[in-house]
């Protein structure tokens, strides 16, 4: 099994990983995103934030605001509104 398979066995649908989450099944992980991003298997959605999306019957599933902003700042304080939540 190569480094790039033994990585993608690590990788679960519908997550955000880190890069440095991936990191420790990897020894050259900038190659090996720079092959899963290319072939659209992970998509980049932040600075080191990468996204496994989940595939239903009607294509990509979107990514959940929580959980990214979740993932980017490492905790779960944090508050989302919008501007409509907001004017009422």
């Amino acid at each position: 099994m190569s480094k790039l398979d033994d990585l993608k066995s690590h990788l679960r649908k519908g997550n955000i990983y880190k890069r440095n989450e991936l990191q420790k099944w990897s020894s050259s992980i900038d190659r090996h995103l720079s092959e899963l991003t290319g072939d659209g298997i992970l998509k980049k959605v932040g600075p080191w934030l990468y996204h496994f999306p989940k595939k239903n019957a009607f294509g990509f599933e979107p990514l959940a605001d929580q959980l990214l902003i979740k993932k980017f700042l490492a905790n779960d304080n944090f508050l989302i509104t919008s501007f409509n939540s907001i004017n009422a």
